[in-house]
């Protein structure tokens, strides 16, 4: 969002840390429409660069100007820079030509209402250096402004450079080896151990006690412990009259010393931001190391600027690395592209681990095309003859699976057949994850996903872990499952990998709905979403988080909030991942709670289309086929809905996870047919112990006469508390929904039955009086959720 910035001069902040952080704190409030005002700096411009620096990070339009002697009697010449630089960002502002001629009251007006509204639709931070340059005309807008910025989101910060311009005589007629010193001193601030800075200046004459002597009398800087300049104007002014080759070269030199004077190595790194590339083999590990630091403090725009100071320098193997950093500072798309990079990039001599990395975080971040075209270079340009890494062949492989629907991805070279076990930790999470989707061998997947959840650490990949856990997830240890994501979820903040933790939560959101608990799933779904909004997701990970955190709110009975969720536009693209199958399941299951089964069908045959596409065909990966057999039921199909029954227990039976078969038996009993008084048997013994035991025994009851069409659960509970005497909007306080969806449960209900209304449905049902109604209601609930507490 910053216009017209170039590269941002050193900030020094000796002597003027609390204005800086003003500033700063300032620009952060406009970012969030609370901070309009105007501030006024003197001396260093650095100062504005940083506030530009900040608003960009931030989201916020800026733009700049800087006025000089030779600008002073071109009309609007400073209001002329900011509208280019804003023109230049895509933001268009219709001023009136502005002519010497314009009558200065109208044509300032014109250009007050120009910027207010677009600060309106776009907080904007506008910064002058040299005000006290500016033509009269733009000092006029400047003033006016001023007394507007309460009208929109705006920001105006001027720096007047009369104290700088004071400075700037006195050092002009400084002996060489006092403005060496001085130079020294600005360019190294107050992060360089005196002894450094006078070995930076090197005087050859004048000895540097009598050189600090001359600047402490000029009163240029102030002697003491720590000798240092007097103000930052002095700094500014020093920095401002030395060109750009003199600074760079002089940082560089600084930094030099620095390291050997094994100084702190946060320090050397400010003096590198500084200084152009040095081509020393040290300089990239201490800048990533530092980087590092400030990442993990939260410091993201910090470690990305030193991240990217680091590409400058020849890194050579340590590149792919270098860039898997930047990654990981960044995050988004950015990040998406350099850890492509490291991957087509990197040669033979780059080690495993950081490919295995690359791959690991662009699969968390949905990028698995990306992975897939990665992979697939990186084996063409060291083959033939050399497998490579089967860690990377695994991550390779559940690319593939995940993008089997996409039409445009490059042919995959040949991968080596994954082993049946393996020792390594991504390729056993990737096997144990294949062979759950495939409801093959359990008690194999088990063990495989305790190989891959043994490595721990910010530096084991992430996907290949969480991966195990759906596998143990699937086979039913929801237990362990909760402990290997709480575990990667420790590992991804401490990495500030964001979008891994994410991914963690709302596999933890499914194994709480998978243990009856749509509250605690709420939660997680909730902190994924404070780790990443899912706006900013990747398409393909955008489906699967909305999919999930509508399934929560349907278990939660909130059935208009999930129709909200699941009706909204995603992004181009969010159907070709394989979290789109779950998406289809679970507007199916919404088609579902509202009496429609003819608008559910399609969602759950879709689901099992780009399912099996994939080779996932396990009942424990998704009731799919369960929940299609109620929907032909319903439609009076009994024959496909009983094809579907015999289908979904023959899976269930041969994966062998008791809650997936008794699940299975229970859908089989709702969904009618032969055999529904032993499914509902199965069902109860294979549940028991769960929250979905109560389920189970309460599918019974109500008993509907012959031919009618079977009711969903959530029907089925409004039915039963209608048929008691309530009240809609007493049914709808009972059961947290709104009236609107008790009315239209209600409506399929009397469908589906054939009844006119309350009188023959208490009839067919003869309930209990409605307090024993509500009671076994809230019963059944506790069971299920847990009691409530105060």
């Amino acid at each position: 969002m910053r216009a017209g910035a170039g590269v941002p001069r050193p900030l020094r902040r000796a002597g003027r840390e609390a204005e800086v952080e003003r500033l700063l704190g300032k620009v952060r409030a406009l970012a969030s429409c609370r901070g309009s005002g105007v501030v006024t700096v003197s001396g260093s411009p650095s100062l504005l660069d940083a506030a530009l620096a900040v608003a960009d990070q931030a989201g916020v339009l800026a733009a700049s100007a800087r006025c000089t002697p030779a600008e002073a009697d071109l009309p609007y010449a400073m209001v002329s820079q900011l509208a280019a630089t804003l023109r230049g960002v895509g933001h268009r502002l219709a001023v009136c030509p502005l002519r010497r001629s314009a009558a200065p009251a109208a044509a300032v007006s014109r250009l007050c209402a120009e910027f207010l509204a677009l600060a309106t639709r776009h907080p904007l931070l506008l910064t002058v250096e040299g005000l006290e340059w500016a033509d009269p005309g733009s000092r006029r807008w400047w003033r006016a402004m001023t007394g507007r910025v309460s009208q929109a989101p705006l920001l105006l910060v001027a720096c007047e450079e009369s104290d700088r311009a004071r400075v700037e005589p006195v050092i002009g007629r400084l002996p060489d080896d006092a403005l060496a010193l001085v130079r020294a001193m600005a360019v190294c601030g107050e992060v360089v151990d005196f002894d450094v800075v006078a070995a930076l200046a090197a005087p050859r004459t004048l000895p540097v006690p009598a050189a600090l002597e001359l600047l402490v009398r000029l009163g240029l800087a102030v002697d003491g412990t720590r000798p240092r300049l007097a103000d930052g104007a002095v700094a500014a002014g020093v920095l401002e009259a030395m060109t750009v080759t003199e600074r760079a070269a002089l940082a560089r030199r600084a930094a030099e010393l620095g390291r050997d004077a094994a100084i702190p190595d946060e320090h050397v790194a400010e003096l590198l931001t500084a200084a152009p590339a040095v081509h020393g083999t040290w300089v990239v590990p201490l800048l990533r190391r530092v980087a590092a630091r400030r990442l993990a403090a939260g410091g993201r725009g910090a470690a990305t600027a030193l991240l990217t100071r680091a590409l400058r320098e020849d890194a050579g193997t340590e590149r792919p690395a270098l860039l898997v950093d930047l990654a990981l500072a960044t995050g988004g798309r950015a990040a998406d592209a350099r850890l492509e990079q490291a991957l087509l990039e990197a040669g033979a001599d780059v080690p495993e681990e950081v490919l295995v990395r690359a791959a690991d975080l662009l699969a968390c971040g949905g990028n698995t095309p990306a992975v897939h075209r990665a992979v697939a270079a990186h084996r063409r340009r060291n083959a033939p003859g050399a497998d490579g890494s089967a860690a990377l062949a695994a991550l390779g492989r559940l690319a593939v699976e995940d993008s089997a629907t996409d039409p445009v991805l490059p042919a995959l070279p040949a991968l080596p057949e994954l082993p049946e076990v393996s020792a390594d930790p991504v390729v056993a999470g990737v096997l144990a994850w294949r062979l759950a989707a495939r409801g093959r061998r359990r008690t194999r997947a088990r063990e495989l996903a305790a190989t891959a959840l043994r490595a721990t650490g910010p530096a084991t990949p992430f996907a290949a872990r969480i991966h195990a856990c759906r596998a143990l997830r699937c086979a039913g240890d929801l237990d362990q499952a909760v402990r290997g994501l709480d575990q990667v979820l420790v590992d991804a903040r401490r990495l500030n990998a964001r979008t891994p933790a994410a991914l963690a939560l709302l596999e933890r959101a499914r194994v709480e709905l998978g243990r009856g608990n749509p509250a605690r799933a709420g939660e997680d779904v909730d902190s994924a979403r404070a780790e990443v909004p899912f706006e900013t997701l990747h398409p393909r990970l955008r489906a699967a988080a909305v999919a999930v955190d509508a399934a929560r709110r349907l278990a939660a009975e909130q059935v208009e909030s999930a129709e909200r969720l699941l009706t909204a536009e995603l992004p181009a693209g969010a159907a070709d991942g394989a979290g789109w199958a779950g998406l289809q399941f679970v507007r199916g299951s919404l088609r579902m709670a509202l009496a429609d089964p003819r608008g559910a069908l399609p969602y759950f045959l879709d689901c099992g289309r780009g399912l099996a596409a994939r080779g996932w065909n396990s009942p424990a990966l998704s009731h799919w086929r369960s929940m299609a057999a109620l929907a032909h039921s319903a439609l009076g199909d009994t024959a496909a809905a009983a094809r579907l029954v015999r289908d979904a227990l023959d899976r269930a039976r041969r994966w062998g996870a008791p809650a997936t078969l008794g699940h299975v038996h229970l859908l089989a009993a709702r969904a009618g047919g032969e055999g529904s008084t032993a499914h509902l048997a199965q069902a109860v013994s294979l549940l028991g112990g769960t929250p979905f035991a109560s389920a189970a025994r309460s599918a019974a009851p109500p008993v509907f006469p012959p031919g009618a069409g079977r009711l969903a659960e959530g029907e089925e509970r409004i039915a039963v508390l209608a048929a008691a005497g309530l009240a809609n909007p007493e049914i709808a306080r009972h059961l947290s929904v709104s009236t609107r969806t008790v009315e239209a449960r209600l409506t399929g209900v009397y469908r589906k039955l054939a009844l006119t209304g309350r009188r023959q449905l208490a009839e067919m049902l003869r309930p209990s009086p409605p307090s024993a109604v509500v009671a076994e209601l809230h019963t059944v609930d506790e069971e299920r959720l847990g009691p409530k507490h105060g």
